[in-house]
């Protein structure tokens, strides 16, 4: 499994976007509720966190085949984000399905076409495509100013594009924790929840471990969590990922308001998982007094 892939010469993540509104202007509270999705683990902590571990997130709507791919409406998207995205391009992404039979694995799929723009220092990118349309940052600073430009996307989209069957909501993160300390795969035990930490712990084998990947599906009515995570080597540094990957799956007509109520949800949900995965201890040595979310 390959749990973050980074571009070479810049080091930031590759596009990962996830294959996968109302006419109505969506507009989400600048505050908000915590609303819980898991009730049985603790409210999430909201601290800014030293070292910053976040380096990627998408916030990705999938709804009914709409002609994003048609110059004249991305074009009019652009020219309503044209202050924070002025950069505009094409953009093609290969949806691929793998099916496994006793023939073996096939993979298939066709490549969808579509435009991606993007802010003038490439922190920021607008996905717009025939089936779905996404923001992504790799210069995440707080949620506030995430949701209030995914707000903005939503409102263009829906003004030139009119998407009206929400198929899917998605919000995923991937955090990279700092090697400081870490000299084998094994170092990072203590600073795991132990079921996360898995082999780590092993008596004979963790000695032995040069990578560890794990992966867990989770579900709480409509909502599921894909959870990726485990050690990244690279240039000696012995790194660990942890890569939440939270959606709402399932059709149904657009609602502004319940759009918002989803953000707010997912957002705490990955919180809540990505907190559960790391030692009381652990997390409790990187966060600052300063609230993430203000």
């Amino acid at each position: 499994m390959v749990v973050l892939l980074r571009d070479r010469r810049t080091r930031r993540p590759l596009d990962c976007t996830l294959i996968g509104m109302a006419k109505f202007p969506v507009t989400f509270p600048l505050t908000s509720k915590v609303i819980l999705m898991l009730p049985d683990l603790p409210t999430p902590s909201r601290k800014r966190l030293r070292p910053a571990p976040l380096q990627y997130v998408v916030c990705q709507v999938r709804h009914e085949l709409r002609p994003t791919a048609d110059p004249s409406a991305s074009f009019d998207v652009h020219r309503q984000l044209s202050a924070e995205y002025p950069i505009i391009e094409p953009h093609m992404v290969h949806d691929v399905s793998v099916n496994v039979s006793p023939a073996g694995v096939q993979a298939t799929g066709d490549p969808k076409s579509g435009f991606r723009l993007r802010s003038q220092d490439g922190a920021w990118t607008v996905a717009l495509l025939p089936e779905f349309f996404a923001l992504e940052c790799t210069g995440y600073t707080r949620w506030s100013e995430f949701r209030q430009r995914f707000s903005r996307v939503v409102e263009a989209v829906c003004t030139s594009v009119g998407p009206q069957l929400e198929q899917r909501i998605g919000l995923r993160f991937i955090d990279l924790l700092a090697p400081d300390g870490v000299e084998s795969p094994r170092d990072w035990a203590p600073r795991l929840d132990a079921s996360i930490a898995g082999g780590l712990t092993h008596p004979l084998l963790s000695n032995r471990i040069v990578g560890l990947q794990g992966v867990l599906q989770l579900r709480e009515g409509a909502y599921d969590v894909m959870l990726r995570h485990g050690v990244q080597v690279e240039d000696r540094e012995i790194s660990y990922v942890i890569d939440t990957d939270c959606a709402r799956q399932g059709g149904r007509i657009l609602d502004r308001a319940q759009m918002a109520e989803d953000i707010e949800g997912l957002h705490t949900l990955a919180l809540q998982v990505f907190q559960a995965c790391l030692a009381p201890d652990y997390l409790k040595s990187m966060e600052t007094d300063e609230e993430a979310t203000a």
